[in-house]
């Protein structure tokens, strides 16, 4: 098999609840968008739950959880994520984004990779939640994200 023929894939580990990544993958698009479409692998979106024993129902912003992990630095490293964010078009907001437990975005996510969407449905995800502080474990904001993104509801 020639390497032309062969399939070139780039697998990346995310949770909704992670800016990082929605800046990756921002910063991916943009490295792939300059590449020829032959040369272009194909991303697989594989789920990490970054707090697995989280609740289903908001609590404090994760603003503010960040303060418990970083002490009198995170402001500084909020305000990083926030002007990483706005440099790659994102709006992150950690002061409205709420985190919950994710294992049912996670869900939505691989039924989506059934139907073709993984990449629209992962990217509706990280918008909801870091930019709209909407609750990614609420059935109903799930149901609309997977149609905002294109499967049937």
């Amino acid at each position: 098999m020639s390497t032309d023929d062969q399939v070139r894939t780039v697998e990346v580990y995310a949770d909704v609840l992670c800016p990082w990544s929605y800046i990756g993958k921002r910063r991916l698009e943009t490295a792939l968008a300059g590449m020829e479409e032959r040369e272009r692998p194909e991303v697989v979106w594989r789920s990490y739950e970054l707090s697995p024993d989280e609740g289903r129902t908001p609590g404090r912003t994760a603003a503010e959880a960040m303060a418990d992990w970083w002490g009198e630095q995170s402001g500084a490293r909020v305000e990083l994520i926030h002007t990483l964010g706005r440099a790659e078009g994102l709006d992150i907001d950690l002061t409205l984004a709420r985190p919950v437990n994710t294992f049912d975005a996670h869900r939505l996510r691989h039924l989506a990779a059934e139907h073709g969407l993984s990449g629209q449905v992962m990217e509706r995800l990280l918008r909801a939640y870091l930019c709209e502080g909407a609750n990614v474990s609420d059935p109903g904001v799930l149901e609309r994200v997977g149609v905002e993104a294109g499967l049937d509801g």
